[in-house]
This record gives C-alpha cells, sequence and structure tokens, in this order.
C-alpha cells in the first residue's frame, strides 16, 4: 500500500461517519389487522386463529387480539387492532425472508392495558435467543427496539413467551424487523432518551429498552438500577431531556463501548446527581473513577482517562453504597476521544498531506 493510500484510509477513518438506510423485511399482518375479531362484549378474542401468528395459553393465561375499545386497550397504534399478553400466555410466527449472516433489529409498539394494575412481559426470543422483553411502561404506545440477532437461516422462530404467573397483561402491534444498521459510535443514548418515558414513569431493570443501549441490573433489597423520567420519585429534572438512570445502592448500569480503536486514549464525560451515594466507573477491568459522591444539583464532570485495549469494552457506573438505599443519578454520558491525541493526529495528517504536495526538487 503506497503513502498516499494509507494516508487515505486513515482519513476516512477519522473524518468520516458512513450512512446506511435499514433495509425492511416485510413481515405478514405485522398490525394483527388481518384477524378477526367480533363485535361482542369487550370486543376481543383469545387465542384466534391465523395463518401468520399462533397464539396460546399456558396455565391458564392466554392471548388473543382486540379492537378498538375493549376490555384491553382504547385502539391499536395506527389501526383498531393490537395483541395482548396475558399473564403466560404466548405469541409465535416464521419470521422469513433473511439472508444467513446478517444481522436483524425486531421493533414493536407496545403499552400497558388499561387500569393501574402493573404491567405483564414476556421474554423475546429468536431461535431460541433472548433479545429482550416486552412490557408496557404506561398506556401511551410507545415504540422499542430489541437487541439484534443473526439469522442463521432464511428463516426464524418468532416466540413471544409471557414470563408472570397472573393475570396482568400488555399491548403489542405494529412487529416490525430490518437489518441492523452498524453505527460508529462508541456509546448509545447517553442521555437515555432513546425510548421516550411519560413524565413520573419510572422501573428498575429496564432491560427490556434494549434499543436505548443500557443494561441495568436487578433490584435486590436496596440495591438495583433503573430508567426514571422527570416528575418521578427519583428525581424532579434531568441533566438533558425528560430522562435519566439511576443507581441504588450496590446497583450498576453498563454498556459495551464499541468502535474503539486500540491504543487510543478515551474519556468519559458524564452528570450524576446525589450528594450521599458513591460511584465508581469502570472501562472493561479497569477503574477510571474511585468511589465519590457528587453534589444535590446536576454536574458534570470528566473522568481519568482510559486507553483501549479492545474494539469493545464494558462501561460500567458500579454504586458502592450497597447497605444504605441511596441512590446516584446519572446523565449526559459521552465517551470521546483524548483532545490532545486529536489534535496530533490532525497536525500529522497535515504534515503528511503538506510533504505529499510539495513539488519534487
Amino acid at each position: 500500500m503506497t503513502v498516499m493510500k494509507r494516508l487515505t484510509s486513515i482519513l476516512v477513518f477519522a473524518t468520516v461517519i458512513a450512512s446506511a438506510t435499514a433495509t425492511s423485511i416485510p413481515i405478514s399482518d405485522h398490525s394483527f389487522e388481518q384477524i378477526s375479531v367480533p363485535d361482542s362484549a369487550g370486543n376481543f378474542v383469545f387465542m384466534p386463529s391465523s395463518p401468520n401468528w399462533t397464539f396460546t395459553g399456558r396455565d391458564g393465561r392466554a392471548s388473543g387480539v382486540a379492537k378498538n375499545q375493549s376490555s384491553w386497550g382504547s385502539g391499536g397504534a395506527f389501526g383498531p387492532n393490537y395483541a395482548f399478553i396475558q399473564g403466560t400466555g404466548r405469541i409465535q410466527r416464521t419470521l422469513s425472508g433473511l439472508t444467513p449472516g446478517k444481522s436483524y433489529e425486531l421493533s414493536s409498539y407496545l403499552r400497558r392495558n388499561f387500569g393501574n394494575l402493573p404491567e405483564g412481559r414476556a421474554n423475546v426470543i429468536v431461535n431460541g435467543q433472548n433479545i429482550g422483553v416486552m412490557r408496557g411502561y404506561d398506556t401511551n404506545w410507545r415504540s422499542y427496539t430489541f437487541r439484534p440477532f443473526v439469522a442463521t437461516s432464511t428463516t426464524a422462530l418468532l416466540d413471544l413467551v409471557g414470563s408472570e404467573d397472573n393475570e396482568y397483561a400488555f399491548l403489542l402491534d405494529e412487529v416490525s424487523l430490518r437489518e441492523e444498521v452498524k453505527s460508529s459510535k462508541v456509546i448509545e443514548n447517553g442521555n437515555f432518551n432513546a425510548q421516550p418515558l411519560q413524565n413520573g414513569v419510572w422501573n428498575y431493570e429496564a432491560n427490556f429498552l434494549t434499543g436505548g443501549g443500557w443494561s441495568y441490573s436487578r433490584q435486590t433489597g436496596n440495591s438495583g438500577a433503573g430508567l426514571a423520567a422527570v416528575g418521578s420519585p427519583w428525581g424532579s429534572s434531568a441533566f438533558s431531556d425528560n430522562a435519566f438512570g439511576f443507581i441504588q445502592g450496590g446497583g450498576f448500569i453498563t454498556q459495551v463501548m464499541k468502535n474503539l480503536v486500540i491504543g487510543q486514549r478515551y474519556a468519559v464525560d458524564f452528570a450524576q446527581r446525589n450528594q450521599t451515594h458513591r460511584i465508581r466507573v469502570f472501562a472493561g477491568d479497569l477503574e477510571i473513577l474511585a468511589a465519590d459522591s457528587s453534589s444535590g444539583d446536576w454536574r458534570v464532570r470528566r473522568t481519568a482517562f482510559f486507553t483501549a485495549t479492545s474494539s469493545e469494552m464494558m462501561l460500567r457506573f458500579q454504586g458502592v453504597d450497597s447497605g444504605r438505599g441511596d441512590t446516584s443519578l446519572i446523565d449526559g454520558v459521552a465517551v470521546v476521544p483524548e483532545p490532545g491525541t486529536v489534535a496530533i493526529l490532525g497536525l500529522g495528517l497535515a504534515t503528511l498531506l503538506r510533504k505529499r504536495k510539495a513539488p519534487q526538487a
């Protein structure tokens, strides 16, 4: 490879972010509109017949389809029909038109059913691989995207398996599938707003928001982590927009940093709020911020720099005070190259260009 080709490769890598349009994969009757729902009391049907979807029940719980104003909701996301999973009910179908080896993302509109009951939930399983959890945060239809999966053949089995041994339910509609668009970002959803939340809403272990990039530890006693909106018991404001992550006790929030350049130094910027709870920050196994607390107001601070040892490394915000139930709020997370290194790289590239363009004696 010539010097000019090497230089061009470096310039493209350093300055260009490639854009791509996701290819959608058709899903027959993706919105359940082709399923007949009788006009009767309740406007819904348990375990209807469909050439595209299979509805079953387990342990006395069920799945089905409703329309318009029903015992389950007030209408679909964009049409009258919508599906529901109650307790341990189950919905299955075959996804087709896939290309082996390609990565795909499944999305769906979700909402809670009527009333103030806790939401039901279901594991989202593709060919035996759990790619997330479906559940309704509130009574508004909201779109959620689940973890990508890699196709092993031209078809895949989608299995939505209800996991709650109770009568609680959630609603789903407008199921869609697309090829995964690879991002050049190091971190996604630093402001915790990839999936919109209604003000006042919060939830532990919000891992079903996989389109949001973050994973949250389970609630155990006074420890746990989750996602919250302004006006919730966790806080009246966010650093940006209307949502933030919370870490209670020894809970933790993680995300895999991607597209790192091995040997490049990076810094983690984030906003933290709480004056008693302490957190530690890790990049991989390296502690880049020792246990410390913040102030009662949102403030931005930068952690110690870390050097990438792999193209992917885990970023972890770890709570320390596991016995007291105190909490830290996290928002505005960004992972950026060390400014000095970027400047030196730019200067080096400019110097090489000048040398390349200089006339020969």
